[in-house]
């Protein structure tokens, strides 16, 4: 989360960052596939009902800059 205001006073969330996982026993690895298109369209439905929007920040192959 990054924090932007006039001063440390005032500060509120400016940007937001999400990595999809899957949830599983004893393990938790980036989701793909079908598990994170459905966190991708849930986190865009959700932040569009607080007037925000979310952009796709993931390379050619959707798992990450970083993968």
């Amino acid at each position: 989360m990054t924090l932007d205001g006039p001063d440390a006073a005032h500060l509120v969330p400016a940007r937001v960052e999400a990595v999809p996982l899957t949830l599983d026993y004893c393990h938790t690895p980036l989701a793909r596939g079908e598990d994170q298109e459905w966190i991708r369209e849930r986190l865009v439905t959700a932040c569009a009902e607080f007037g925000t929007t979310v952009a796709d920040r993931t390379g050619p192959d959707r798992t990450g800059p970083d993968s």
